[in-house]
């Protein structure tokens, strides 16, 4: 007499070849994977491929790049010099995020600008706003006759995520502790 096949709770086919995963579920073979950077035995569905590297990793150890939308592995993640976000290294080129590399001229009308304002008020005095939005951030610049202005600002809670200033006749920027927020907006 043969047993019946073993029903996979996780693929629903019946099967004879079995295979357990780390933490001692029986399945259908092939609905197991191995996660190529912990190399623990995990059910496939929970495995996702890295678009930086190619690697199938556990969901828990990947991000979403905030430009691309496409799942990186977290240890992958490089920082923007410009905003600090991380980002895809695919989406960095020279260390600068496409989002700051595109960033386009904005009006005040912009409804963008319109919620930002409404936000931070002080920021009404800026002239020349530039803007860039990823799925998670608003990057805005703006400078003055001087001085320059760099504001992260994540889009559902509109959270000053990272601040900088700088002179309009160098390049870097200068990053701004965030206990000095409040003091460089009302500069």
């Amino acid at each position: 007499v043969e047993p019946p096949p073993f029903i996979c709770p996780r693929t629903g086919r019946a099967t004879f070849h079995l295979a357990a995963t780390d933490d001692g579920q029986i399945l259908d073979a092939s609905a197991v994977g191995v996660c190529e950077v912990t190399g623990r035995r995990l059910p496939a569905d929970e495995l996702v491929r890295c678009s930086w590297t190619g690697k199938q990793a556990a969901k828990e150890l990947m991000d979403f790049c905030s430009l691309s939308g496409k799942p990186v592995l977290r240890s992958e993640l490089r920082p923007c010099s410009v905003c600090q976000e991380k980002v895809s290294p695919a989406a960095l080129q020279e260390g600068v995020c496409s989002a700051c590399r595109g960033l386009q001229t904005v009006s005040k009308a912009d409804p963008r600008m319109a919620r930002l304002l409404a936000e931070y008020p002080l920021l009404d005095r800026w002239r020349r706003w530039q803007l860039a939005e990823t799925e998670t951030v608003y990057i805005l610049t703006a400078s003055g006759l001087w001085k320059k202005l760099l504001v992260v600002v994540d889009k559902e809670t509109l959270e000053l995520r990272h601040l900088a200033t700088g002179n309009r006749l160098q390049s870097h920027w200068q990053p701004v502790e965030p206990g000095q927020y409040a003091f460089v907006l009302r500069e």
